[in-house]
């Protein structure tokens, strides 16, 4: 079995003014491969990578790019959402590697509890600024992007973009 190295992606030109991604590699002798991969196999490694570093936080320094990632292309890219919705209430725990967000009904009483996989890291800093918060968390795609304090005016994870901006 050969090892091959990532060389980089390519936008190759095909019938009908069309493009095709294809991801090229390199192996220890130089020999060039190419591949091309089908958009539900590049879907699955992006998914397979959020599941890897979500396996490795709370070291990852990844799931927030992932984070930001999605969020870039649900706001940018016409039709990639297959499901989004915003949650709003305390973000009461962790469970299972999972945002538990307790909602209110009638009388202040817990009426539901989401669950909500993040896709950000969650380390100590974390959980002591943003944990029993009252929280808008912004999901796509069965993964929460983005948690919101509007008492605060915060974000998390903050948009480097913006913040560059206000600079």
């Amino acid at each position: 079995m050969k090892i091959l190295k990532f060389s980089r992606f390519q936008i190759e030109p095909v019938r009908g003014d069309r493009g095709l991604l294809t991801v090229k590699f390199l192996d220890n002798n130089g020999e060039a491969y190419s591949w091309a991969p089908k958009w539900n196999d590049a879907e699955q490694l992006f998914l397979k990578a959020i599941n890897v570093e979500s396996f490795n936080k709370p070291e990852s320094e990844w799931l927030s790019s992932f984070s930001r990632t999605v969020k870039h292309t649900a706001e940018n890219v016409p039709h990639p959402v297959q499901s989004a919705f915003k949650l709003q209430g305390r973000l009461a725990s962790i469970k299972d590697g999972k945002l538990q967000i307790e909602q209110y009904g009638n009388y202040n009483e817990v009426e539901n509890v989401e669950s909500v996989q993040p896709l950000f890291h969650i380390g100590f800093e974390f959980l002591e600024k943003w944990l029993d918060r009252f929280v808008e968390v912004l999901v796509i795609n069965d993964v929460c992007v983005q948690l919101r304090d509007d008492m605060n005016h915060e974000i998390y994870p903050e948009d480097r973009q913006t913040n560059l901006a206000g600079r």
